[in-house]
């Protein structure tokens, strides 16, 4: 079975989703756990592999290396390839599971 991604679909649905996570958990949100695992690209839907044998091919990613590249990205330090979805990806993770928890609305500081 094979479907196509649209790219301005996905880009309106994730705007359309940042949107309510501003709502609930206001524009910024705190990095409280750094750490994650990460499945390599090539197992990520390679389902024939078990659950003992992936994790030999966990690694650690970092949430905050992970905006901090977008940051740099977004200053134009560094050019903004396909890769980098890779990063911003965890990031999505991490603040829909802050969403999720109903975490209340952080007021910014003046």
């Amino acid at each position: 079975m094979s479907t196509t991604l649209d790219i301005d679909e996905l880009e309106r649905a994730i705007n359309k989703l940042l949107a309510h996570a501003k709502e609930v958990a206001g524009s910024k949100v705190e990095i409280e756990k750094d750490y994650y695992w990460e499945v390599p690209s090539r197992c990520l839907y390679d389902l024939e592999l078990t659950p003992e044998a992936l994790g030999r091919e966990l690694t650690m990613g970092s949430l905050i290396d992970d905006w901090q590249s977008t940051q740099s990205m977004l200053k134009g330090d560094s050019e903004p390839v396909a890769l980098l979805l890779l990063k911003v990806a965890p990031l999505l993770c991490y603040l829909a599971g802050t969403v999720q928890e109903g975490q209340p609305p952080r007021r910014e500081k003046s």
